[in-house]
Formats: C-alpha cells, sequence, structure tokens
C-alpha cells in the first residue's frame, strides 16, 4: 500500500503532485547511499527537495526518525551522543556511524519527541500502521471528494506529516508547499491563488491568519481546515467562519504515540464545548483507565504506533493500552479532554481542570493563555492579548465563569509566545520567566507609584481583592507590553 504509493510517486506515476511556492516539483531521481533499516535523526525541512529526499529514504528502506529543522549543533551532539547508531542527515547526505545500529524490518518511520521527563524518545510505526491512520483519517474527516492540502505546520510535527504529507501521497493528492513558515502572508496568498482545499493548523497560528485574512477575500476554495495540537481556537470561531465559509472546522485529538490522531468532531457553533474531540477514528478503541469517571485515557488501535526505540535499535514495544498522557472522561457524545495530568488538579480537596482556566480567557480575548498551579496552590496564569484590555472588565469576566478555587492569583502578560519544537506552548519557559520576573504583572495590581516612578511591582500584600478590582470595573487598561 504505502510503500508502493511511495514507489509510485517517485517514478512520477499516479496522482500525486508536490507543488513548492506555486511550482510544481518534478520527482528526485537522485537516491540516498546508506544502510537499509538504519535509523536516521531526520531535521524534516518543507521544501519539495525534503520530501522527495524523505520518500526516497523510506523507498530505499532507510527509517528516518523526524525531528524540527533548525535544530542548534549542540542539540544535535547530545543527541548523536545518545543515540550513537543512528547517523543524521546533514546537508551533504546522510553521515553514518561506522557501526549502524539496525532496526527490525517492519519498522518504517520514526518522530523523535520529548515524554514527560524532557528525555528524548523515539516512538516508532511500520508502513501500515501509517497507512491504516491516514486512511482512517480520510474517512473520520470526510476528504474523499478533497483533492489538494496545503501546509502551514512544519512536515517533522506529526498532525502535518501524517493528516498532509501521507495522506497526499497515499491518496494521490496534491501536497502545496505555499512557503516559509515565517511568512504567513505570502503562503496564504499562494494557498488563495492555488486554490487547496484542505489546511491543517495548530491554534497559535490563528491570530496572525486573521489579521493576514482581514481586509482581504475569504478563502472561500478550502473545504477543510483541521486543528490539533491544542483546544480548538473556540473565541475565533465567528472569525474562522468568516473566513473559510465553504470549509468544515474540525477539531482533532491525538499523541504521537498515536501517529497521530484517536478521534475528530466537526465544530459547527461557537456554543460547542472545546473539551469534545468526538469519536474514535478508524478502529480506535478508548477507555479512561481507573474507578472514577474521568482520569487518564488510553487507547489501543491498528493505527497506533508500535513503540519506542533504544539507543541500540531495539524496539520496545507498547502494551496492549497505551497511556496518552492526558486525562478525559467519555460521554454519549464521545471523548472530552480535560488536560494533561498536570493541568487537571485538586484545590481544597475538588478535582479541577485548569483548562477551564485557560478557556475562559480565550474567550474574553487573549489570543494565547497558559494555566499552572503553585505550590500553595497558587492559579498562575500568563496571557497575550491581541487589544487593550480592560483590567476590572476581565477580572469580573473570569469571576462570572470560574469557581472561586480557579481565581488566578497572579496574570503575567507575555509579548512573544513561546514555542517549543511541536509548535505548542512552551510552559516551562513561560513558568521560568514569570519566577524571574522576565514577564508583566497585571494582576494582582499595587497602589499607584510616584508619578517619577514606572515600575509597576508585584507587591500581593498590597494588591486590593478580586472583588474590590472586580466589582469596581476600573478602567485600567491591559496593553500589548
Amino acid at each position: 500500500m504505502l510503500h508502493h504509493a511511495i514507489s509510485r510517486a517517485l517514478a512520477g506515476a499516479g496522482g500525486f503532485r508536490l507543488v513548492d511556492h506555486g511550482v510544481e516539483a518534478a520527482p528526485a531521481l537522485a537516491r540516498l547511499s546508506g544502510t537499509a533499516r538504519g535509523a536516521v535523526l531526520w531535521p524534516m525541512q518543507n521544501t519539495a527537495q525534503a520530501v522527495w529526499q524523505l520518500l526516497a529514504a523510506l523507498d530505499a528502506g532507510i527509517v528516518p526518525l523526524l525531528l524540527p529543522p533548525g535544530q542548534p549543533p549542540a542539540r544535535l551532539a547530545l543527541l548523536r551522543a545518545r543515540f550513537p547508531g543512528f547517523g543524521l542527515l546533514t546537508a551533504d547526505g546522510i553521515d553514518w556511524p561506522a557501526v549502524p545500529a539496525l532496526l527490525d524490518g517492519e519498522l518504517f518511520l520514526g518522530l523523535l519527541t520529548s515524554g514527560s521527563t524532557g528525555e528524548p524518545k523515539a516512538i516508532v510505526t511500520s508502513a501500515e500502521r501509517l497507512a491504516a491512520g491516514a486512511r482512517a483519517i480520510h474517512a473520520a474527516q470526510g476528504l474523499e471528494a478533497l483533492r489538494s492540502t496545503g501546509v502551514v505546520l512544519p512536515l517533522a510535527y506529526s498532525f502535518a506529516c501524517v493528516n498532509q504529507l501521507f495522506w497526499s501521497v497515499l491518496m494521490e493528492r496534491a501536497l502545496h508547499l505555499p512557503g516559509p513558515l515565517t511568512d504567513m502572508a505570502a503562503s496564504v496568498e499562494r494557498i488563495r491563488a492555488s486554490g487547496v482545499e484542505m489546511m491543517c493548523m495548530v491554534s497559535h497560528q490563528v491570530p496572525a491568519l486573521l489579521r493576514l485574512g482581514g481586509g482581504t477575500a475569504a478563502l472561500d476554495r478550502v473545504r477543510c481546515v483541521s486543528f490539533a495540537g491544542s483546544p480548538f481556537p473556540m473565541a475565533a470561531f465567528d472569525d474562522l467562519r468568516a473566513l473559510f465559509p465553504n470549509a468544515r472546522l474540525i477539531n482533532n485529538y491525538g499523541c504521537a504515540e498515536a501517529m497521530p490522531r484517536l478521534s475528530c468532531t466537526e465544530v459547527r457553533a461557537r456554543t460547542c464545548s472545546v473539551s469534545h474531540v468526538g469519536q474514535p477514528v478508524g478502529d480506535i478503541a478508548l477507555r479512561i483507565a481507573g474507578p472514577d469517571a474521568s482520569g487518564p485515557i488510553e487507547f489501543r488501535g491498528s493505527s497506533s504506533a508500535l513503540g519506542t526505540i533504544g539507543p541500540d535499535g531495539k524496539l520496545h514495544a507498547f502494551g496492549e493500552w497505551i497511556p496518552s498522557g492526558d486525562l478525559g472522561r467519555i460521554d454519549s457524545e464521545g471523548l472530552h479532554v480535560l488536560g494533561r495530568h498536570d493541568q487537571v488538579v485538586k484545590i481544597g480537596g475538588e478535582r479541577l481542570s485548569l483548562l477551564d482556566v485557560e478557556r475562559a480567557l480565550g474567550d474574553f480575548g487573549a489570543s494565547q493563555a497558559a494555566v499552572w498551579m503553585e505550590p500553595g496552590e497558587r492559579i498562575v496564569a500568563a496571557l497575550a492579548l491581541a487589544a487593550p484590555a480592560d483590567l476590572g472588565a476581565l477580572l469580573a469576566f473570569l469571576r462570572g465563569r470560574l469557581p472561586r478555587p480557579l481565581l488566578p492569583a497572579e496574570i503575567y502578560q507575555a509579548d512573544a509566545w513561546p514555542l517549543n519544537a511541536n509548535q505548542k506552548t512552551d510552559r516551562l519557559l513561560l513558568q521560568s520567566r514569570v519566577r524571574e520576573g522576565a514577564l508583566a504583572a497585571l494582576w494582582p495590581v499595587a497602589p499607584a507609584a510616584p508619578a517619577h516612578h514606572q515600575e509597576w511591582p508585584m507587591a500581593a500584600s498590597s494588591a486590593r481583592s478580586w472583588t474590590e478590582l472586580a466589582d469596581a470595573n476600573e478602567p485600567a487598561a491591559l496593553t500589548k507590553v
């Protein structure tokens, strides 16, 4: 199936087309030299050359382990030290070690990701499982009538890799690479001009997309926009509906271990629950581990990854049920994701989801939000604002939406929103910036400083209470730093 589709693509046969910057790119004829079944640390670029190179490696039996491009030399050195038997893709080809680690013949592709410990792990799958996942996505998202997809995410990101690259190869559709991810304006215009019918995005891209979409024609030829990697940007639903008037908006849920989808649902109204991620795709089975109605999400199915490989190339297979790393509940609607293990907390004996705070901040108008709990059951929030807001109105809004235990003890504003290699919010970096005093403190506020003193000290003991400021609804503006 997938092997055959890749060979056809490389031969220029079938319906797969690769379009780079609006120009159709012919198949690369060069083959990579190397060791069949050898694993390679593979920084993946969003270029036609990189796509053809990846397909050629897979066709030759090489097992790429995808990681984002632009890795600093020190990071690559650490990865090579951790996986000494693995090759490394360079500008000159594959740099193989003297004694390559050979992988099981079933293994086809891997993703290099990090677990809760921060240690890199290589999650691997077979061609059959990868194809099963692409077909399950195809059916669950209703993609049969679509003939093209436009990439605005890194192809090293499993969502774009499977939902777009391998989907387009297997289903013989057109894959558009509209340009550098740093120049979304040009990319959007190429997507508009080429008539791309599907896009896959993460929520942090939405503010920039909407700014670019303002004042221009709607992207009315797009028929499907899929979101994954973080909660659906429900606060922007009306704007997305206007920008994509003819598209279905799909909320997806998954993880690297799922390669990469577990469930999906169409978001039809702004009133939909952002925690609801729909029904399982394909033959995926979901369950909540433990005796409670909500708890750790586990899954199994023919499209899930096989396991991880160690430095020696040995496969460490997953068990029958694989943890997703999130907490959730299942009801008649399907799966609801409550958040990561560290986003579901107990305060005063009550189990609460910090995602509720993030959703409330998003509904108020924050373009990005991250919330965590510090010792002493203190809820801390960081946010990015697309436009100035009134502090009193924000506090009143949160007080009307959240139970008292979830009201943030501290709120900070971030100018540049930090993202990790998987294009998700870098929560650890945000937390360290707060602890270092590197973010502007919005709440609590201190008494006004003398006119000659412009600092805004963080003095909780002198801050006014939630009730005082929220009731007064004082016109204290939160402006972008």
